[in-house]
């Protein structure tokens, strides 16, 4: 039992010593690819009529230099303002999303992102929120 016991820390020290490793390690894409601030919006409470704006940074995560193709709303009621230029390898660009509350009720609608990225070349961002009416 005295021998078991040496073999099992060493062994479990180097498991969680290899599982650190993968934890810490960072991903190389050899292409471009798309890191983005954040995949979800929460307007919370606005006013029928009032309009909320959020910026995202989109980071390029890859090798080579990111191109954004598209922005595509559920609605109307988005309105996108996109990178013109493609992001070049560890720089970052700035997506606006505008909503307006043009009628009342809960917000729950997507807005996807599609570039060449060859990490997650359709992205998603999802807004949530609700419009209560103009008192």
């Amino acid at each position: 039992m005295k021998v078991l016991k040496p073999v099992v820390f060493y062994f479990l020290s180097f498991l969680l010593f290899s599982f650190n490793n993968i934890l810490n390690a960072q991903i190389e894409f050899n292409g471009p690819a798309i890191l983005a601030s954040e995949t979800s919006i929460d307007f919370k409470q606005l006013d029928l009529g009032n309009k909320a704006e959020q910026k995202i940074e989109l980071k390029n995560i890859g090798k080579n230099a990111l191109s954004i193709k598209s922005v595509k709303a559920d609605c109307d009621c988005i309105l996108a303002q996109l990178p013109k230029t493609p992001i070049a390898p560890g720089k970052s660009s700035v997506l606006v999303l505008r909503y307006e509350a043009k009628k009342p009720g809960k917000i729950k609608q997507t807005v996807v992102v599609t570039s060449d990225a060859i990490n997650e070349p359709i992205l998603s961002i999802k807004i949530k929120g609700n419009v209560g009416a103009k008192l």
